[in-house]
């Protein structure tokens, strides 16, 4: 599923016609829903742009426009299976024909800088199914367990024993299963083309810098204003710092304490 998902995004992103570079991509595993049914997905997260192959210039996409969602369903479905006849033709022998001609779901949207994103899917790396806060009872060879369905409240649900187990162990990956993968330029293997890309973006950042000619009156900088020949990057997203101005401190006023 990673390899056929990864694979029809980079195929769609190469394309001329819609971004014409290589993506970068963080993939994270998610194989439960609320109640603990078997759900398999991944999510990706994905900056909004691509690295040009010839060039290796930073190609942005639109801002609220990555790939179309109905060309990438339709590769991403052929990619699985084929992927998934080559793997084992016993098991594909054994899927449903009707699986090939439906509309599989693929759902992409712009979550600006990705912080929010990151958080949401941050604790999917090392979280289990059910966690023990959620457990109401155990008694008689049932267990009763809290679960939320999106937008509803509140719900329990009861099992006997050796149901609550099975459906708590098809979440347990196999050893060694990786579930955070990345891709394209974002890949361990690709240090070389991160760090150029760093490089290009932080050169187009400080490019991007507002001259005292375009500054406000009251944000003039003054003769006695250092100024720093060479600008100074930030040390947490590395675009480059520039001074427009000191804050004075009132008069008759007090200090912080």
């Amino acid at each position: 599923m990673f390899k056929a998902s990864s694979e029809a995004l980079q195929t769609l992103a190469r394309h001329p016609d819609f971004l014409g570079g290589k993506l970068g991509m963080v993939g994270v595993l998610h194989t439960w829903t609320r109640n603990m049914g078997y759900h398999l997905h991944i999510h990706y997260l994905i900056p909004a742009g691509g690295v040009a192959p010839k060039t290796g210039q930073w190609t942005p996409s639109h801002p609220k426009f990555l790939l179309p969602i109905s060309a990438l369903q339709k590769v991403f479905r052929a990619k699985f299976r084929d992927a998934l006849k080559d793997a084992d033709p016993t098991l594909f022998a054994q899927v449903p024909k009707a699986t090939w001609t439906k509309k599989w779901v693929v759902h992409s949207k712009p979550v600006g800088d990705g912080r929010k994103a990151l958080k949401y899917l941050a604790p999917y790396v090392y979280r289990v199914a059910i966690s023990n806060r959620r457990l109401v009872s155990m008694h008689n060879g049932k267990v009763t367990f809290r679960y939320k369905p999106n937008n509803a409240p509140w719900k329990t649900m009861t099992l006997d024993v050796m149901s609550f187990i099975r459906r708590f162990l098809q979440h347990v990956l196999p050893k060694g299963f990786q579930k955070v993968r990345y891709f394209g330029f974002l890949h361990p293997s690709a240090k070389k083309t991160f760090t150029a890309l760093q490089q290009q973006l932080n050169a187009a950042a400080r490019q991007n810098i507002p001259s005292p000619a375009n500054l406000s009156r009251e944000d003039q900088v003054s003769e006695n204003t250092p100024i720093h020949k060479t600008p100074i990057c930030c040390p947490q997203c590395g675009g480059a710092l520039a001074y427009i101005g000191r804050f004075s401190p009132r008069l008759n006023t007090r200090g912080p304490p």
